[in-house]
């Protein structure tokens, strides 16, 4: 068996990839536009993880608040 290196290869897409209402709000949001998700307090970093993995896939830009009733997301760019 031989096996060949190729180049420009595309990797495909999952077809049955579920994706999270976080990830469905944050397809759709506009500069200027927020959505708030109700998480308890103290889990800002793992909800800003994920937005900031999101975001450097996409090329959007985004900002998080903590806020008492959960983390608002804000679409900045």
């Amino acid at each position: 068996m031989q096996l060949s290196i190729e180049k420009n290869i595309p990797i495909p897409v999952p077809q049955n990839r579920k994706r999270s209402p976080i990830q469905v709000c944050l397809q759709q949001l506009e500069i200027g536009e927020s959505f708030l998700i109700p998480v308890p307090h103290g889990t800002m970093a793992k909800v800003s993880g994920n937005i900031g993995t999101h975001a450097k896939r996409v090329g959007k830009k985004f900002t998080l608040r903590t806020l008492e009733e959960g983390v608002r997301v804000w679409r900045v760019a």
